[in-house]
């Protein structure tokens, strides 16, 4: 497949502007906020069959903000999974060419305790 010009929306902006996208010949990277619990199965599914109507490639970004697969707090652990779980599932009805994940480590919260996030990050 040759490559395309990927361009990134959120999912919202995304449904609204399928014809723009089209017009614009780009592929899209529709991006799932934290607010990816408010959104319903079947209009994803519904908008993966437009796009792949219309010949538009996507991939998902999943959410990210406020998320911490390898935090210290097994309840936010918790909370990461099911996001990022769900957004496997959008990304799967959606047709999606794979998913973007940004895991939250950073040396500024967890230090040096890289093995202690690891452990926690492969738990969920």
């Amino acid at each position: 497949m040759p490559w395309t010009m990927t361009v990134n929306g959120p999912y919202d902006m995304v449904r609204e502007r399928v014809q723009l996208i089209k017009r614009l010949d780009v592929g899209v990277e529709i991006y799932f906020h934290n607010g990816i619990d408010e959104i319903g199965e079947r209009d994803v599914k519904e908008l993966g069959k437009v796009l792949r109507g219309e010949g538009i490639v996507c991939t998902v970004h999943a959410p990210f903000m406020d998320l911490s697969p390898g935090g210290l707090d097994k309840g936010v652990r918790a909370v990461t999974k099911d996001k990022l779980k769900r957004a496997v599932t959008f990304a799967n009805l959606l047709g999606s060419l794979g998913v973007v994940c940004h895991p939250g480590y950073d040396k500024w919260r967890f230090g040096e305790y890289v093995d202690v996030w690891l452990k926690g990050s492969i738990e969920i």
